[in-house]
């Protein structure tokens, strides 16, 4: 169903904009990607911005700082780099942006295994970066509007094109174009049985000295009757992660809230930094404040969890040795409160050397021990030989990249959307400590965000697949 006409998208006028935005293009060389600056009086409330996903220009991709001070929202694709087979278009992402105007950035990411994706992945490439039409960076104090255009010689068809991009943009997609299935019951892949068999045969590995830590993933699936939208603006509750929202096509959307950053570099006068962190190691957080402060002293103490977490370190700082200079990090572990549990917590920052490769550290840094394991080439292999679901793109790099500045956090807590079908992912470090049926438990607590949200909508729905993921331990 389309919207009806109307002058505004958020609580801007279509008509001045495109007027602004034809103005703008006078100037501009022809036969070149151009880019237009717009700087607009701020959003009267960051929540208000959820009804702009429902534009049908293509791709959507909307990321929230774990401040909750600023937002990217980038909608419709001049220039779109992908890669069915391996991680080439991140390559290529970083040659184009030499080319494209100051100030431009791609939005994209790639799969965890760079391998072609199979259902429920398929409209999602290994590896994908686009060049947005519009760009819009929310923050208190303004709304910064950053249009991109291929400028053409003829004015007509400059005009033409910017009618037609901001007539996209304003209207909705139709709901018939989702892809609604017949309700079918809860499932969970990896079955409980099936991960007990895993985990144990994970452990024999570890005691083989195999690999000493395995990161084992599970998906969920489940009806949901809620929009995608519907489900970011609940995820939207104020916890300090990233919000992340990412829809390829009109058939699903990628979305979650994830407390860990994988990188951040931002280059000026002086070079290049670079931040990161070590996030792992949870205990289960509850509504009593004494039990909570238990379940801190208990993590903050746990060998299991400390070994686990020691791992990533070991990991973050091997690598960036290679990388940086002037390493600093915290000398002992922190934590990290979140809505629903605890997490250990180790912040990194350094100075990149000189002429280092953005491409080659995002591809070095994937997945760390947090996702994956370690060591990082056993530990994969394990995972590709034995975990019995396709990760596709959770756990692993989501964010963009411009000449001045990068982000890309980790893709955990999240899920998968596909109509009224919703796939629910999480995963668990095994290390030599671990015990099947705890592990098992933690997956459960790493998705209590959804369930709240769905439990909401359809308690029903969320009582039977309670029912499917408890264990007795």
């Amino acid at each position: 169903m389309l919207q009806p006409k109307t002058d505004k998208f958020l609580e801007y006028s279509i008509s001045e904009l495109k007027e602004q935005a034809y103005q703008s293009l006078l100037s501009k060389p022809d036969n070149e990607i151009v880019l237009l600056r717009v700087i607009l009086p701020p959003i009267s409330h960051f929540k208000k911005i959820y009804p702009a996903l429902q534009s049908k220009l293509l791709p959507q991709f909307y990321l929230k700082d774990r401040k909750g001070e600023k937002i990217y929202l980038a909608q419709g694709s001049l220039l779109e780099i992908a890669s069915h087979s391996d991680y080439h278009a991140a390559k290529e992402a970083y040659v184009a942006l030499e080319n494209l105007p100051e100030g431009s950035k791609l939005f994209g990411g790639f799969s965890f295994f760079p391998k072609p994706q199979t259902n429920p992945w398929e409209s999602f490439p290994v590896s994908y970066f686009f060049l947005p039409n519009f760009l819009w960076e929310f923050t208190k104090e303004n709304t910064v509007l950053y249009m991109h255009f291929f400028k053409q010689h003829d004015e007509k068809e400059n005009q033409d094109a910017i009618h037609a991009l901001f007539d996209s943009l304003t209207q909705n997609l139709s709901l018939g174009t989702f892809t609604n299935v017949n309700p079918r019951e809860p499932s969970c892949t990896p079955t409980f049985p099936q991960y007990k068999e895993i985990v144990e045969y994970a452990l024999k590995n570890i005691r083989w000295n195999h690999f000493k830590k395995v990161v084992l993933a599970r998906e969920v699936q489940c009806n949901c009757s809620l929009t995608a939208e519907e489900v970011l603006e609940a995820l939207d509750n104020g916890e300090p992660s990233f919000l992340f929202y990412f829809r390829p096509d009109e058939t699903s959307v990628f979305l979650g809230r994830s407390p860990e950053l994988l990188l951040d570099i931002k280059k000026g006068a002086t070079g290049a930094s670079i931040v990161t962190e070590a996030v792992a190691g949870n205990r289960p957080r509850s509504k009593n404040p004494v039990e909570n402060g238990n379940k801190e002293q208990e993590l903050l103490h746990s060998e299991k969890d400390i070994q686990e977490h020691d791992f990533v370190v070991k990991y973050i700082e091997e690598v960036l040795d290679e990388f940086t200079t002037n390493l600093f990090t915290t000398t002992s572990n922190t934590l990290k409160v979140l809505q629903n549990v605890h997490h250990l917590y180790r912040t990194f920052r350094g100075k990149l050397k000189p002429y280092t490769s953005e491409e080659e550290i995002l591809e070095t840094f994937h997945p760390t021990p947090a996702l994956g394991g370690y060591p990082k080439r056993k530990s994969l292999r394990f995972l590709e030989e034995h975990e019995i679901m396709d990760r596709g793109w959770y756990g692993a790099p989501i964010g963009f990249i411009s000449a001045r500045h990068s982000l890309f956090l980790v893709a955990i807590r999240s899920a998968l959307l596909q109509g009224n079908r919703m796939h629910i992912f999480s995963g668990s470090g095994i290390v030599r400590q671990s015990d099947p049926g705890l592990e098992w438990q933690e997956l459960n607590v790493k998705i209590k965000h959804f369930l709240d949200i769905l439990e909401k909508a359809d308690p029903k729905e969320v009582e039977k697949l309670k029912s499917l993921l408890s264990i007795e331990c």
